[in-house]
């Protein structure tokens, strides 16, 4: 089995956790709507200036300045301090769980080396059904692997020069799926992912991917013709199949991470997952 000796660390499982169930509920990134609010605000505060100095009434004038100064002065106070709160959250929570992971290893090693025979609890694994794929960000070039935790190929990725098209193969060099782009991405999107893309096995096209306006957050939808007909939705790094939860992706050490459910896994996710960048 292909396995690749890769310069990432490797994710803990205390990690894992805190990417797919603390992070998005703790951090909490700059929306379309927010942005939306301030755009109109500032529009607002130029019309008032240009309306001054038109009308030549320096009261107007003044009053329009003086507006569109304290506008950008709180845009960018308020946009700094999202994105401080968000880093500082972030890096306490993942310095927490790297503690834990060390107070575990700490606990065990005692455990093994005292003479004592005690039996460890049994802890449910929540990620025992799940799939976790792992792909380096971002793309290093034309060719590229995705491996599980350990660092076993899954998938190697071909990318075109201009990146309109994605081919997905398997450890073994056999095709899996063709991600091709039917629409770029948008002058008003800020991200990686084309406006619209095909995925294809073969000759034939298995699913459709959509990004989706939306003030509240980033919205991907996933409709899928076969094997049988389905639909997924992405909203920021969550991924919904039926209304439910049941995948993640998420950035860390340097890589992009798919952590799905086995059961809910379609090949069509993986144009999301590579495209991404």
């Amino acid at each position: 089995m292909a396995r690749i000796d890769s310069p990432f660390e490797r994710l803990t499982e205390y990690e894992r956790a805190v990417c797919y169930y603390t992070l998005p509920r703790i951090v909490h990134p700059l929306t379309f709507g927010l942005m939306g609010v301030y755009a109109l605000c500032l529009f607002e505060s130029v019309g008032v200036l240009v309306y001054g100095i038109v009308s030549e009434q320096d009261k107007v004038r003044t009053l329009g300045a003086s507006a569109m100064a304290a506008v950008i002065v709180m845009g960018v106070v308020t946009f700094t301090l999202q994105a401080l709160l968000n880093e500082m959250r972030q890096r306490w929570v993942l310095e927490g769980a790297r503690r834990l992971a060390e107070f575990a290893e700490d606990a065990q090693r005692s455990i093994a080396n005292s003479h004592e025979n005690i039996a460890e609890p049994e802890i449910p694994d929540p990620f025992a059904g799940h799939l976790l794929i792992r792909r380096p960000l971002p793309t290093p070039g034309d060719l590229f692997a995705c491996t599980d935790n350990d660092g076993v190929v899954v998938y190697f990725v071909e990318v075109e020069p201009n990146q309109d098209r994605w081919r997905v193969k398997d450890a073994q060099e056999n095709d899996v799926v063709q991600i091709e782009v039917e629409a770029p991405v948008g002058s008003f999107f800020m991200g990686g992912l084309p406006g619209q893309m095909s995925v294809f096995r073969g000759p034939d096209e298995i699913a459709r991917i959509a990004r989706r306006f939306s003030l509240a957050a980033s919205k991907v939808s996933v409709n899928c013709f076969r094997p049988c007909p389905s639909k997924y939705t992405m909203i920021r790094d969550g991924l919904y199949h039926n209304g439910s939860l049941v995948g993640r992706m998420y950035e860390l050490h340097h890589s992009l991470y798919l952590d799905i459910e086995k059961e809910a896994f379609h090949d069509a996710l993986l144009g999301v997952f590579v495209a991404l960048s």
